[in-house]
């Protein structure tokens, strides 16, 4: 099937910002400290998860995860809560589980997708970058002259 445009924007401002925190965490999870450097895949995972429309994209809310740590969260949560807390305090994490259970399905335009994709584009083009990363921005970059140029 066919994707829409709008889904293939979402598609893309997830893979600027899962990139961006994958950077931004030092491609380890902040959970075990497995890394990309000693062959562990890194993903971006969320502590509410990815569906709760409104704090999807909110920095606060995704970091540097093995896929091993980021498969257990889906069934065991409370490891990954139980670190958030640690780091970031009751308060922020009820804040978040208060947006999961409100959480109303908003429709996201193109601009609302774009706004997101150049903020994580701009701050990926002034990082220091690894060649790892380098190779995933080119194809972002690709991407996203297809999409909106």
């Amino acid at each position: 099937m066919k994707k829409s445009k709008v889904t293939k924007r979402h598609d893309l401002t997830w893979d600027y910002f899962s990139l961006w925190i994958r950077h931004r965490d030092n491609h380890t999870c902040v959970l075990c400290g497995n890394s990309l450097e000693d062959g562990f895949i890194i993903q971006a995972g969320h502590v509410i998860p990815r569906g709760v429309s409104r704090i999807t994209y909110d920095e606060r809310n995704v970091y540097g995860q093995c896929a091993i740590c980021n498969q257990t969260h889906k069934y065991y949560p409370q490891y990954y809560f139980k670190w958030f807390i640690a780091h970031y305090g009751q308060e922020l994490f009820n804040d978040f589980s208060d947006k999961e259970k409100n959480n109303a399905i908003v429709k996201r335009g193109v601009g609302y997708y774009r706004d997101i994709a150049d903020k994580y584009k701009e701050l990926l083009e002034t990082a220091e970058l690894t060649e790892y990363e380098k190779v995933k921005v080119t194809s972002l970059e690709k991407r996203y002259n297809k999409l909106y140029d």
